[in-house]
């Protein structure tokens, strides 16, 4: 399964010029835990950082910051760890994990924003998967008694 199948589609991006507090209102208003910064490349939105809710927490509240005075240029992982939307997704998950990264842009092909992938929505599809295989079983059993009326 590629991660372009699963990946979110729907991002919330932000400059890297705005403001922590844009941030935090955008994570308030989605209801999410992270924002990609992006910038304009070649006619595509292209990500260049993100900022996490940890982000915010842990470098700017546990340190006191007045968060007014901070940009997300300021806050964002730089070292953006990404993912082509063809990639496949036990190898994704795997990449996740050797980075230490819970959240993972997703590219097109020509470097553009194409989704964001989470340990959540990988989760979720294996879920599926599992209980796919559950039902198999419980299917098995089925057959076998109905076979033996």
């Amino acid at each position: 399964m590629k991660i372009g199948e699963i990946c979110n589609r729907s991002v919330v991006t932000i400059s890297k010029n705005a403001s922590i507090l844009e941030v935090a209102r955008e994570m308030r208003e989605h209801h999410i835990g992270d924002v990609i910064v992006t910038e304009r490349s070649d006619g595509a939105e292209k990500p260049i950082g993100i900022v996490t809710d940890r982000d915010i927490v842990i470098e700017l509240l546990a340190e006191e910051v007045a968060l007014s005075t901070v940009d997300v240029g300021d806050v964002m992982s730089m070292t953006l760890v990404t993912a082509p939307h063809d990639a496949d997704l036990f190898e994704t998950l795997r990449f996740m994990g050797i980075k230490g990264v819970r959240r993972i842009p997703v590219l097109d092909d020509d470097g553009g924003l194409y989704g964001i992938l989470s340990v959540d929505d990988i989760l979720s599809v294996l879920t599926k998967e599992l209980s796919f295989i559950a039902e198999i079983s419980a299917r098995q059993i089925e057959r076998e008694r109905s076979s033996r009326e």
